[in-house]
C-alpha cells in the first residue's frame, strides 16, 4: 500500500469521464506522405499533431489535477502525463476513472553503460594529434576533402556535459564570441541548473568523442555543433527524465520554460544514447519513433554484458535505432561489447549490433576542470564515434534519409577485424568472420569509404 507521494508517469491519458473526447495514439502519416516533405516539414508536423493530441486527450484531467494542488506536465511526446509527488488519495482517485489509465511511479529505468576508467589526466591542453581511435576509423582524412562537420547539430542524452571545457566550449551551440546563450541549447528535467554541468564526467567524454575540437584531438566531428538533454541525473536515468529529453530534442525551448513553444529548426540531425538495461524493452520506442520519423537518426551503444551471446541491451537492440558494439586498437570486439542475437522480432530484430567502433581505452574530454581528460571503455565510447561520423554524413548531404545512412554505414564497414576478446568466436551458429555477424555486426566503420559512398547519393 502506499503510504507516500510518489512521482507518477501516466502513458494513457483520457480525460475524465465527464469530458466527450477518448484517448486515442497519433497514427503517423504515411511513409510515401512523409518523404514528400523537407525534415523541417515533417519535424513541424510531427510535433504539431503530438501537441494537438496531448491538448485534446488531456486537457480536463489536467486541469483537474492541477485544481487539487498537483504538479503535472504533459508529455506530449508520447501523449503522458507526469504527475510530481500524487498522493495515495490521488492515486486511488485516477484508479476509480471510468476510463482505463496505466498508472505506474516514476523509477530509473535505465543506467548508463558505466564505462571503466582507466586514467584521468589533468591540465593537458590542446595541440595533441588526433587520437588513435579517431585515427583508426580514418575521420582525420576526410575533414580536408569533404567535411569535419560543418553546419550540422548533435546532442546527446546523458549525464550532461561541462560546457566551458577547452575541447567543447567553441562547438557548444550556445556559444557565440565569449558569451552564452543556453535557450534552446540545453534540457536538465530537474531544473537543478540552466546552464550545462555534468557530476558524473560520462556525458562529457561522449561528448568529446562526438564532436570535440581538432586542436585537441578527440573529436569525430570537430566542426559539428552540440546541445545535450541530461536525462541522466547520474550513473541512473528515470522514466520521465528520459521522456522529457526525447521531447525537449524534438523541438527545443527557452530556459526556464520547458512547456512552452518549442522550436523545430533547433533540433538536432542525430542524438547519442550511451545508456540502457535489459533485453526487449519497448518502453522507450515510443519516444524513439517521432525523431526517426522526421529524420533523425538515434544511436545507442549495445551494452557492456558481453562476453556472452545474446547480450544485446534495450534500446540498442530496437529495429529503428543503430546499435553499436565496441571495438580496441587492434581492431578485435572488446571482451565487455555486448553481443547478439536479438529477440528475433520486427521490433528486437535478430541482428545487433548493427554496427561497431572503437570503444577500449577512449581518451576524451573530463569535466573535473576545464582542462581535464580521461581514459574509459565501454561500448559508451563507441557510439559516439557513430554519431560523429553520422553528424560527417549529413554535413556533406543533408538530403541523406535514415536509412540510407544506415544502409551506408553498414556497406562500408571494414570487415578487416580480428577474433574477439573473450568469449565464443560464433554466437547462434553465426561466426565472426561471417557478415553480418552478432560480434561486430556489419563491421568497424570506416570514414572515409563511407562518405565516399555519401558523395555518389548526392543530388
Amino acid at each position: 500500500m502506499l503510504t507516500r507521494p510518489v512521482d507518477l508517469a501516466l502513458p494513457r491519458c483520457p480525460p475524465l469521464p465527464s469530458a466527450p473526447t477518448q484517448f486515442k495514439s497519433r497514427t503517423p502519416a504515411p511513409a510515401e506522405v512523409m518523404a514528400k516533405l523537407t525534415r523541417e516539414e515533417r519535424l513541424r508536423k510531427i510535433y504539431t499533431e503530438l501537441r494537438e493530441l496531448a491538448t485534446a486527450t488531456q486537457a480536463d484531467l489536467l486541469a483537474s489535477i492541477k485544481a487539487r494542488g498537483f504538479s503535472a506536465r504533459t508529455m506530449w511526446i508520447n501523449n503522458s502525463l507526469y504527475i510530481k509527488a500524487a498522493t495515495p488519495a490521488l492515486i486511488q482517485e485516477l484508479r476509480n476513472l471510468k476510463n482505463a489509465i496505466e498508472i505506474y511511479a516514476d523509477t530509473e529505468v535505465a543506467r548508463i553503460d558505466e564505462p571503466m576508467v582507466e586514467q584521468e589526466i589533468h591540465e593537458v591542453k590542446g595541440g595533441l594529434r588526433a587520437q588513435w581511435n579517431i585515427e583508426l576509423i580514418n575521420a582525420p582524412a576526410v575533414w580536408g576533402n569533404y567535411t569535419n562537420g560543418q553546419g550540422v547539430t548533435l546532442a546527446n542524452i546523458d549525464t550532461g556535459v561541462r560546457y566551458t571545457h577547452e575541447a567543447l566550449f567553441a562547438n557548444y551551440r550556445g556559444y557565440n564570441n565569449g558569451n552564452y546563450d543556453h535557450d534552446y541549447n540545453w534540457y536538465d528535467p530537474r531544473e537543478v541548473q540552466f546552464s550545462p554541468y555534468d557530476n558524473n564526467g560520462h556525458g562529457t567524454h561522449t561528448m568529446g568523442t562526438s564532436a570535440g575540437s581538432a586542436e585537441t584531438g578527440i573529436g569525430v566531428a570537430p566542426g559539428a555543433q552540440w546541445i545535450a538533454a541530461k536525462g541522466c541525473a547520474s550513473s541512473s536515468c528515470s522514466n520521465a527524465d528520459l521522456m522529457g529529453s526525447f521531447q525537449y530534442l524534438l523541438a527545443p525551448t527557452r530556459q526556464e520554460d520547458y512547456d512552452g513553444e518549442g522550436d523545430v529548426t533547433k533540433a538536432p540531425t542525430v542524438i547519442n544514447n550511451s545508456w540502457g538495461g535489459g533485453r526487449g524493452s519497448s518502453t522507450y520506442l515510443s519516444y524513439i519513433q517521432p525523431h526517426v520519423e522526421a529524420g533523425t537518426v538515434v544511436v545507442f551503444s549495445q551494452g557492456n554484458s558481453g562476453s556472452a551471446c545474446s547480450t544485446a541491451n534495450s534500446p540498442g537492440d530496437l529495429y529503428l535505432v543503430i546499435g553499436v558494439g565496441s571495438t580496441d586498437s587492434s581492431d578485435r570486439l572488446s571482451s565487455f561489447s555486448s553481443r547478439g542475437p536479438g529477440i528475433g522480432t520486427d521490433t528486437f530484430p535478430l541482428q545487433k549490433p548493427d554496427i561497431s567502433a572503437p570503444g577500449s581505452s577512449v581518451y576524451s574530454s573530463y569535466p573535473t576542470t576545464d582542462t581535464s581528460y580521461a581514459t574509459l571503455s565501454g561500448t559508451s565510447m563507441a557510439a559516439p564515434h557513430v554519431t560523429g561520423l553520422v553528424a560527417l554524413l549529413r554535413a556533406h548531404n543533408p538530403s541523406l534519409t535514415v536509412d540510407e545512412i544506415t544502409q551506408i554505414l553498414k556497406d562500408t564497414a571494414t570487415h578487416n577485424v580480428g577474433a574477439p576478446t573473450g568469449g565464443q568466436t560464433t554466437c547462434a551458429g553465426v561466426a565472426y568472420t561471417d557478415w553480418p555477424n552478432y560480434h561486430y555486426g556489419y563491421g568497424r566503420i570506416d570514414a572515409i569509404a563511407a562518405l565516399d559512398a555519401a558523395a555518389k547519393l548526392r543530388k
